[in-house]
């Protein structure tokens, strides 16, 4: 027979991230105690409100199993005297397992003769152990800060509790915490429905509460927000800007989740519109409406925990909103009176690192690299080439000089945002206004929310020089990343680069521009601007290469690794391009295409790669093909590549294996100069996966080391030779699985 566990802390209303890191927390902390105490248990789920924390935990066993062991205690001699007679540490043992030193028994064990005896523990009743269980258990919760209150002494909790439930089936269970006994009488909507609740049991807690106004399940309660969100917007003839945060933190907020909509003055829509979202984001949790084509509305709609007197709360939130709008109307204001040549100029008074200079000096290397991208693309148009330099020079000079100004001072994540307002006011009146420089002023910070689906040519060569003077600064002067720190930011600083390059296809194809440098040039490139400028870094680019390439390509393992959680840091670009890591690793280490620095110069012919290999690798020829290029790799690691001598062969598997690659070769290396990467491995499987099979066959097959050196030498460069056919692509020997 099992019942269900029900727990429940009323307490006053707790922060929105208390509730969130509590409830992922106390499943744990209770199945952890059930599981030391041998207690049989189902799934545990948490349910809670800003007034509430609660657990489910289904199927809890009527007692602990009974116990029945065999015991080894101390060596023979010491338990019995010469006579026989069980000493003082044998009765001691006996006492220990609750047995008579009759009982005991003398057991051989490799160590020589020793005492052992059967303990036997009748299981206790699941009811009497759990009230303590469940008091240890509050305690545990943890809670960023914590709270003493009145008699309570030295018991802390996250705020002060006011009642407890705790229901095992349908029968009260005697827990106490702080002072507080528990029973089954919870509380419903402290404003709605303040009534005391008689709780029956698990089962019916959740809609005993809905009936009160407590929707306590997190997943219900999130998706009747969104609803009424997304209705009270269509009835305002808008649309509701999705914002995964402000759902999660108004989650935390309300027991149940009422919408009031609110209006500000429509001439602060002349401010930037990310400013206004931000303003009501950051500081009020509201969420922005929009018209159905993407304009914001001078609207918002606030998540509340109560429907009593909307007008009043409506008033008071326009009252506050308005005045947060019109300080922020007044920084924009300004700005767009001192211009950005103003700020620009106050940048060498902003430290950028104690040992890279200021943010001016970073702002000119940041130009410098630009340029040297663009001349990099060697354009056969000169005005476009003229033009694209003068864009990426107009960005670099300014893309940061709102770091200065009074917006981003208050509100930093405009940073960028506040920069192309500025600029966009300044210069449309003398019509010098270029719109790729004013996308560049945001676009080059790379954050996912401003690039969205695509990025400008400036901005993404712009941002690149800037990522990269941070990677290349940062390594020179010892802020590499280590397993336990990254203080400079630096694996960001790389993500966010692969993102803008990985964007870059679509810009380019709207420009008619060619690839970019690959990220190692690039990161030259940015070293050779730290030496040309007052900031001159302290490492040779022969030393600091290395490093920046291992770097990378850690980076990029992890990004392409299937199995890894990129949360805030994924790269829409690499999409479905990801793959199982010993793929990706064994294309990054692929050996470089003609003038290549590294297998990853181009990404998007990574990704080609790497799915060209991940597709095949389910087929059964691929597996044999992998297996076999293992083997061949191994043996032949140090033998040069070259064509064997077909005179010298003296074994029908190895003259079949040569036929099969010669009449195949063509094809393959077609293919992979083509960048047609599934073709070149279906091709080599097709051709290969048999033949080679064949050859490593320990019955049908050839023994490589031959006696006879010229044999053996020819049979090694046939191999080589061939294990060399997808090494463009990747290399095979690298994948798990397969023969060692």
């Amino acid at each position: 027979m099992s019942n269900d566990l029900l727990l429940e802390i009323g307490c006053e209303e707790l922060p929105s991230s208390f509730v969130a890191a509590a409830l992922a927390a106390l499943p744990g902390i209770v199945t952890k105690r059930l599981d030391a105490q041998r207690i049989t248990h189902g799934a545990a789920r948490a349910f809670g409100t800003p007034r509430r924390l609660a657990l489910v935990v289904e199927g809890i066993g009527e007692k602990q199993p009974d116990v029945e062991e065999e015991v080894t205690g101390p060596p023979a001699t010491a338990a019995f005297d010469k006579e026989g007679k069980p000493t003082k540490g044998a009765e001691a043992f006996a006492k220990k397992l609750g047995i008579e030193v009759g009982e005991l028994r003398v057991v051989e064990t490799p160590k020589g003769k020793y005492v052992g005896g059967t303990r036997r523990e009748t299981g206790r009743p699941s009811r009497d152990l759990l009230p303590k269980m469940l008091a240890e258990a509050i305690a545990e919760i943890p809670f960023r800060k914590s709270m003493r209150w009145g008699t309570s002494g030295d018991v802390a909790f996250g705020r002060p509790i006011h009642w407890l439930v705790a229901l095992l089936g349908e029968s009260e269970l005697p827990v106490e915490y702080a002072g507080v006994r528990a029973g089954r009488a919870s509380l419903g909507h402290r404003f709605l429905a303040p009534e005391i609740i008689v709780v029956s049991g698990a089962q019916s807690y959740v809609e005993q509460l809905s009936h009160r106004h407590v929707y306590a399940d997190l997943d219900a309660r999130r998706r009747l927000m969104v609803e009424r969100l997304e209705e009270r917007a269509k009835q305002l003839g808008g649309v509701l800007v999705a914002d995964p945060f402000l759902v999660e933190e108004n989650l935390g907020l309300v027991e149940e989740p009422f919408v009031i909509d609110g209006n500000f003055d429509s001439a602060f829509l002349a401010l930037p519109a990310k400013l206004i979202v931000d303003v009501m984001r950051t500081h009020q949790r509201y969420f922005a409406v929009e018209t159905p084509d993407a304009t914001l509305m001078p609207k918002y709609l606030a998540v509340v925990n109560t429907a009593k007197d909307p007008a009043r709360i409506r008033q008071g939130n326009d009252r506050v909103l308005r005045a947060r709008l019109a300080d922020a109307r007044f920084f924009v204001d300004s700005d767009r009176k001192v211009g950005l040549d103003a700020y620009a100029q106050k940048l060498g008074g902003i430290r950028y690192h104690a040992k890279l200079g200021s943010v001016a000096d970073k702002m000119k290397r940041i130009e410098r690299v630009a340029t040297l991208i663009v001349e990099r693309l060697n354009l056969a148009d000169e005005a476009v080439n003229v033009r694209l330099l003068r864009q990426v020079t107009d960005a670099a000079r300014l893309c940061k000089a709102d770091l200065a100004s009074l917006t981003v001072g208050e509100f930093p994540e405009m940073q960028g945002h506040a920069g192309a307002d500025v600029y966009k006011a300044t210069t449309e009146p003398k019509g010098t206004f270029d719109v790729d420089v004013y996308h560049a002023m945001f676009q080059h910070w790379f954050e996912p929310d401003a690039l969205r689906d695509s990025i400008s040519a400036v901005g993404a060569i712009v941002g690149l020089a800037d990522k990269f003077d941070h990677l290349v600064g940062g390594f020179a002067v010892g802020l590499a990343p280590t397993s336990a720190a990254d203080p400079f930011s630096m694996r960001r600083a790389f993500v966010r680069a692969v993102n803008g390059f990985s964007m870059w296809g679509a810009a380019a194809a709207k420009d008619g521009l060619p690839a970019l440098p690959s990220l190692v040039r690039i990161a030259e490139f940015a070293y050779q601007a730290y030496m040309e400028s007052p900031t001159p870094l302290p490492k040779g680019w022969q030393e600091l290469e290395p490093e920046l390439v291992a770097f990378m390509k850690g980076r990029l393992v992890s990004l392409f690794d299937e199995t890894v959680d990129l949360g805030g840091n994924a790269v829409a670009a690499l999409g479905a391009f990801r793959a199982p890591r010993d793929v990706v690793e064994a294309c990054i280490e692929a050996d470089l295409a003609t003038g290549g620095r590294t297998a990853f110069d181009d990404l998007g012919d990574l990704r080609a790669r790497i799915g060209a290999i991940r597709d095949a690798r389910g087929t059964a020829a691929f597996a044999k093909l992998a297996t076999a290029f293992k083997r061949a790799s191994k043996i032949t690691k140090d033998v040069a590549i070259a064509d064997p001598d077909p005179a010298k062969f003296d074994h029908p598997a190895e003259k079949a294996l040569w036929v099969a690659y010669a009449e195949a070769r063509g094809v393959i290396a077609r293919a992979t100069e083509s960048g047609d990467y599934a073709k070149a491995v279906e091709a080599t499987a097709a051709a290969l996966a048999e033949p080679i099979d064949t050859f490593f066959d320990k019955d049908r097959g050839v023994f490589v080391m031959a006696d006879d050196l010229a044999v053996r030498e020819n049979r090694l460069r046939m191999l080589a030779t061939i294990a060399s056919a997808l090494r463009r692509v990747a290399r095979l020997e690298l994948l798990e699985g397969g023969a060692a």
